[in-house]
């Protein structure tokens, strides 16, 4: 089956529209250094790390491990 869709895109996909009278020369800042996608990967497995450790204890107390 095919369906079309209720609301049609009429912006060719891959380009932006232009706002006002600002420049279409390219992102404003780049970080070609990597700190900040670093600092944010520390901190997304800080988390990760966190959650899992959450979620474990939850388990070994539904498993009836610990003091009662």
């Amino acid at each position: 089956m095919h369906f079309e869709p209720a609301v049609e895109n009429r912006v060719p996909r891959g380009r932006r529209r232009k706002r006002g009278n600002g420049s279409a020369e390219g992102p404003v800042f780049v970080d070609n250094s990597g700190h900040r996608a670093r600092l944010l990967r520390r901190i997304g497995l800080f988390l990760g790390a966190v959650c899992l450790g959450y979620a474990a204890v939850l388990g070994a107390a539904f498993m009836g491990w610990g003091r009662p």
